[in-house]
């Protein structure tokens, strides 16, 4: 018997498998939000080294800078390449210690996602939302995260 806000057309519950036949297995999710960050960070990376220098002989050579001009500038670009570097080295450690560098890797996917815009908005979005789905999934099969 069908409830009245139950699809008609649906198979009956008891035919239905939790988990779809053709569903990726959660370890797909976890290497592609990887691949994910890795490949956003040395992007970045790249950006930053081709450029800075472009942008500081700008600087010096049109006009004469200013003391925040010439301090900011290099703070901002190393304080890029540490987010970045932070990224791609928790990329790498994500599948070994899942459990303690989630919250880390998700929130460096979101400030990603924001310090990159538009570019890295994305990539970061997807790379996030495939790190939730392997934690759903990893929780669906039994194994314990603690987070």
């Amino acid at each position: 018997m069908r409830h009245a806000n139950q699809n008609p057309y649906s198979p009956p519950a008891a035919e239905v498998d939790s988990r779809s036949s053709d569903a990726k297995p959660p370890d797909f999710y976890l290497f592609s939000a990887c691949k994910y960050f890795k490949r956003m960070g040395w992007a970045a990376i790249i950006y930053v080294a081709i450029a800075v220098p472009f942008a500081l002989y700008d600087l010096f050579t049109n006009k004469a800078p200013r003391i925040g001009e010439i301090v900011g500038m290099p703070a901002m670009a190393i304080a890029m390449l540490v987010f970045f570097t932070l990224m791609i080295r928790t990329a790498a450690l994500l599948p070994d210690d899942f459990d303690r560098l989630y919250v880390r890797a998700r929130w460096l996917g979101i400030l990603a996602g924001s310090f990159g815009f538009p570019i890295l908005t994305i990539p970061a979005f997807v790379a996030v939302s495939r790190l939730a789905r392997f934690r759903e999934m990893s929780r669906d099969d039994g194994t314990s995260l603690e987070v």
